[in-house]
Formats: structure tokens, C-alpha cells, sequence
């Protein structure tokens, strides 16, 4: 009996036992502390390429909406008229047409000026958009001939036009020498949408109209040209 209490009061693997439990503890801390550390460097890893990718996007949007902005769009239509005088019946007299002066207004094709005129056939839309609303409203009908522009030199608007755009390194952003894939799409209210993209990645830009042309009465031409301002730049997709 006295050899089993011996045996149950010895403490000679208690060392073993606590330098076990020691040791679990110490690899469940530095696990913790190696997720951590795993996890903070795939955090950071992300964020700088989705720092990088905004760069590259905000800076390709940025360099077409320069372009855009520098633009300018003039209407142009021609206007002629013709004085007929009164008819009156030879042998009664009696008055068969009064004088009246016909007008007429005939479209011609806009100056679209921009440097990206020779990929975008934003003039061809904006002519349509002109054509559609080609009257003059303070003459009367019977008086006045509105003529617009009509077939394949025109274009409805509304399509998205494909760009690819190498953005260049910059002193401030380097890195940046990527190709983005581009769209630019003019509204029917003469807005302007773009949308730049690298993978799953998305910014938009929006530019607002300064007007919208129309004829004046009486005058050959439109005086003054459409231009745009960029209204924003975010990853939200405008509506």
C-alpha cells in the first residue's frame, strides 16, 4: 500500500507536463501572430494594387476628359429667303396670293473640334441630335422650310465607343504604364459618359453640357459652339 501512495504523491513528471503545456501556448501564440502577420501583408498587398489601379484609371479618365473639355462643337445650317409679291387676277383685280417671304433653313454638317475627332464620330452625333430639333417655331409653316441633315452622315448617339489608352509613367505616379480599356459614350441631353477599366476594377467620369444649339431666326449659323466641363470623376456608375 504504502509503495502506490508513494507513486501517487511523486511530482517527478510534473516538469515534462508543464514544459508540454508551455510549449502548446507558445505555438498558439505564434500561430496567431503569424496569421496576423500573413494576413496584414495580403491586406496591404491588396491596397496597393487597388491604389495603383485607381491611379491608372482616375489618370486615364483624366486625359480623355482634357481632351473633351478642350473640345468644341459649332452647328451649321444655311438660311436663304425669297420675297413673293402679291398676285392679283388681271382683268378683276381681285387679289389671288398675298406677299409673303419664304425662309429657309437648310443643315449643314457641324465642326466637331477635338483631337479625338479621327476615333470618336461624336461630330456624326451631335448632328443627329441637331437634326432632330431643326425648326424655327416663331415662323409660320406655310412661310418657313427646315431641311436637316439626313443618312449616313449622321449617327444616333447612345453607343459606347471603345478606347484602349496606355497611361504613361508619371514623376508623381510611377507605374502607371498599363493599357485601360475605355468607353465614351454621348447622351441624348449632350452629356458625355466614360468608364475606364482594369480587371474588375471600375472608375466613371461624367461631363456636363454648357447648351444645346439652335436656330435663330433669320441668321445663317450658330454663334455659339457646345463645350464641355467634367462634373466628376467616381467609381460610382453614373445614371
Amino acid at each position: 500500500m504504502e509503495p502506490i501512495r508513494e507513486k501517487l504523491r511523486s511530482e517527478s513528471g510534473a516538469s515534462i507536463l508543464l514544459a508540454l503545456l508551455f510549449f502548446l501556448l507558445c505555438a498558439m501564440v505564434g500561430a496567431s501572430v503569424l496569421m496576423a502577420a500573413a494576413s496584414n501583408a495580403g491586406k496591404s498587398r491588396s491596397g496597393r494594387e487597388e491604389q495603383q489601379k485607381y491611379l491608372t484609371l482616375s489618370s486615364a479618365l483624366q486625359l480623355v476628359c482634357d481632351e473633351l473639355t478642350a473640345a468644341e462643337y459649332t452647328a451649321k445650317y444655311s438660311y436663304t429667303s425669297v420675297h413673293y409679291p402679291a398676285v392679283y387676277d388681271p382683268k378683276t383685280g381681285a387679289l389671288i396670293s398675298p406677299e409673303y417671304t419664304h425662309h429657309k433653313y437648310e443643315q449643314k454638317e457641324g465642326m466637331f473640334a477635338c483631337e479625338l475627332s479621327g476615333v470618336l464620330p461624336l461630330r456624326e452625333e451631335l448632328d443627329w441630335l441637331f437634326a432632330e430639333k431643326f425648326y424655327v417655331a416663331a415662323s409660320p409653316p406655310d412661310t418657313c422650310e427646315c431641311i436637316p441633315l439626313t443618312g449616313g452622315s449622321i449617327r444616333e448617339p447612345g453607343e459606347k465607343h471603345m478606347l484602349t489608352l496606355s497611361v504613361p509613367d508619371q514623376a508623381d505616379k510611377p507605374g502607371l504604364g498599363e493599357s485601360v480599356a475605355l468607353t465614351v459614350q454621348l447622351t441624348k441631353n449632350y452629356k458625355i459618359y466614360l468608364s475606364a477599366s482594369l480587371g474588375d476594377y471600375a472608375m466613371y467620369a461624367e461631363l456636363s453640357n454648357s447648351g444645346v444649339p439652335k436656330i435663330e431666326e433669320g441668321k445663317s449659323g450658330c454663334d455659339q459652339p457646345i463645350k464641355w466641363q467634367l462634373s466628376q470623376i467616381t467609381r460610382e456608375e453614373p445614371t
